[in-house]
């Protein structure tokens, strides 16, 4: 452990593992019978339950499913959120993660366009992508009430109070932290079998204390901001 720790971050260990391989739109359900939808699983990955990383074996690819398996169990893998809360259910808590954990993204460039109307990439890559138009979120969470068993449709409303501003909306924070539900001793295990028991190689790292990259961040921002670039920001209608 002492090895990793020199150089590589649980974070890190799970991205190498995968490189190695509602606005004014409302969804209404009941509890009516209908014919199974399509399985969540083909709305992202394939098997998403979590492995027993206990028992690890020596096969490469079993590795790679246990990395895949833990990254599933951490909060901001929204597929497999969404495949526990249809599990369960939960009609109220699919609504919360659908509300609060997809972001608002505008219908367009410039405004926020038709909330009713407006479509940029679909349901599918709505969750996948953890953001999506008012619409989106409404199909999503309308396609969720569905794989739960219920009968479900997106329909039109008004607001009851409505908000003249979109900022809040679309700048609200998200909570879904990075968090892999792996024990020590598990993860030491992975790390172990994934190196064959011997240790992890010599890596330079690059601006370890972040000063060279912070300080080019800085300095292409305000490149971007005299070049008059950032005129867009100004002039983007936020009214509802």
């Amino acid at each position: 452990m002492d090895a990793l720790d020199l150089w590589l971050t649980r974070r890190q260990l799970m991205r190498r593992g995968l490189l190695g391989g509602t606005a004014l739109a409302l969804a209404s359900c009941s509890d009516s019978p209908q014919s199974p939808a399509p399985s969540i699983e083909d709305m992202g990955s394939g098997d998403l339950g979590v492995r027993d990383l206990g028992s690890l074996g020596r096969d490469y690819f079993d590795l790679l499913n246990a990395v895949q398996s833990a990254l599933r169990s951490s909060p901001d893998h929204r597929i497999e959120r969404a495949r526990l809360l249809v599990a369960a259910r939960d009609a109220e808590a699919i609504h919360r993660f659908v509300r609060d954990e997809i972001a608002l993204w505008p219908g367009t460039h410039e405004s926020m366009g038709s909330l009713l109307e407006a479509v940029r990439w679909g349901a599918r890559a709505t969750l996948r992508g953890g953001g999506g138009t008012a619409r989106e979120k409404a199909e999503l969470l309308a396609e969720l009430y569905r794989q739960a068993g219920w009968t479900a449709e997106v329909v039109g409303g008004r607001w009851q109070t409505a908000p003249t501003d979109a900022r809040e909306l679309l700048f609200r924070p998200l909570d879904a932290p990075f968090a892999p539900a792996i024990d020590d001793a598990s993860f030491d295990g992975l790390v172990a079998e994934l190196t064959d028991g011997g240790p992890f190689p010599t890596v330079m790292r690059i601006d370890e204390g972040r000063n060279d990259s912070e300080a080019l961040a800085d300095e292409l921002h305000q490149a971007v901001v005299d070049s008059g670039a950032t005129t867009f920001i100004r002039t983007f209608d936020f009214r509802l």
